[in-house]
């Protein structure tokens, strides 16, 4: 292996490098190498995430690439992620209403395993470090920028990116995975995970903490009954969300990327990140994200209690302080 490998002995020392160029310089130059990029590009770390990303810069077009670890999810997340890119991308591709989301372009893995394990027989912490090289979505993260527009374009880029998350919902899958197998094992995970990770959130009063158990369905399929599996993009949140302003200063929904927690199941759980996060619970903006999207509530109790268990269930924590404090 030429060049210093990518060796890392802990999380925490993952974490402390993660977003540094320095560090991964080489790597960034094999990947190039195996998949026959100009090695003469501009570099740049895009630290938003938990996995390592960095651009590449080139005159006629830019590109990321995103490197996938031993931790948070690891080869599963970078299988969801070039799975769902490239169903996205072929046969019928994806049209969306002025919005983007990253193309597949290549992947691969920076060591080969057999080799790996031929130098380093009895290293088990070695890790051959697969990465994604995707196509560059330009935009800001509404995080940063949603807050301080006007209602009337806070309303407008609702709307927007209800008409653009039904699209994503509507990427085709294949038959073999068209139904909520793998959706139940996790959200059966989630349910018997959820007091421990609202405790770890300090989000809920004892009271509740202890009413959880008995208010979420034993039977976690009750929550999606009748519905059909979707292709969900699995974290619409203010950071994976981007944007912009326009030439009139108007806030503009751009594009999405990050689809790695991607998976087959119920839309409205991607609803429930997206409200708790870049809508901070305003119903009026969730009305207009759901009239964009054509969503027909129907019986409003039975809405609540789903959308509810669905915010009990959350993968992650909805705060972007509380995100922060976990990386």
């Amino acid at each position: 292996v030429r060049g210093p490998m990518i060796i890392f002995k802990s999380p925490s020392e993952f974490r402390r490098h993660r977003n540094d160029l320095r560090h991964w310089k080489a790597a960034l130059l094999r990947a190039l190498e195996q998949q026959k990029f100009d090695p003469n590009v501009k570099l740049k770390t895009l630290p938003n995430g938990e996995n390592p990303v960095f651009l590449l810069s080139y005159p006629d077009q830019n590109y990321v690439v995103k490197f996938f670890s031993p931790w948070y999810g690891g080869k599963k997340v970078f299988k969801r992620e070039r799975r769902t890119l490239t169903l996205a991308h072929e046969g019928n591709p994806l049209k969306l209403e002025q919005w983007e989301i990253p193309r597949y372009v290549t992947s691969g893995k920076l060591y080969d395993k057999e080799m790996l394990e031929k130098a380093f027989p009895s290293r088990l912490d070695i890790w051959d470090w697969p990465y994604l090289i995707l196509t560059y979505v330009p935009g800001i993260p509404l995080l940063d920028i949603f807050h301080e527009s006007s209602r009337e374009d806070k309303l407008s880029c609702a709307r927007a990116i209800g008409e653009n998350i039904k699209k994503i919902h509507e990427i085709p899958v294949e038959e073999s995975r068209r139904d909520f197998s793998s959706f139940e094992r996790w959200m059966v995970q989630q349910r018997r995970m959820v007091v421990k990770r609202h405790v770890k959130w300090n989000d809920l009063n004892e009271s509740t903490l202890s009413e959880l158990p008995k208010y979420l369905p034993s039977n976690v399929k009750r929550i999606w009954k009748g519905q059909e599996p979707k292709q969900l993009h699995g974290d619409v949140s203010d950071e994976n969300l981007l944007g912009k302003k326009d030439s009139n200063g108007k806030l503009v929904s751009c594009g999405i990327i990050d689809f790695g927690d991607s998976r087959i199941g119920d839309p409205l759980y991607d609803f429930v990140a997206l409200h708790l996060s870049l809508f901070r619970c305003d119903l009026g903006l969730l009305g207009a994200f759901m009239d964009g999207y054509g969503y027909k509530v129907g019986d409003l109790n039975v809405f609540s209690f789903k959308a509810m268990c669905y915010t009990c269930l959350l993968y992650t924590s909805p705060s972007p302080r509380d995100r922060q404090k976990s990386r």
